[in-house]
């Protein structure tokens, strides 16, 4: 069950890498509302994969126990 906890590190820390990366995405497009429908197009995909992540890992702190 032990290596069932190896993936909790990236599990915190990669929703909030996706998240930065989903706020450069529509900085360099110009903010929200200048931005084109490909840039909010992938500053959504970026935040559900966020939160999928998060979700994965807080389901995996449940497995062991």
């Amino acid at each position: 069950m032990a290596f069932l906890l190896l993936p909790v590190p990236a599990g915190l820390v990669l929703p909030f890498v996706y998240a930065r990366r989903a706020v450069g995405v529509l900085a360099r497009a110009g903010g929200l509302r200048r931005a084109g429908r490909r840039a909010r197009l992938r500053a959504d995909s970026l935040l559900q994969a966020a939160a999928a992540v998060a979700v994965y890992a807080w389901g995996l702190l449940h497995v062991p126990g």
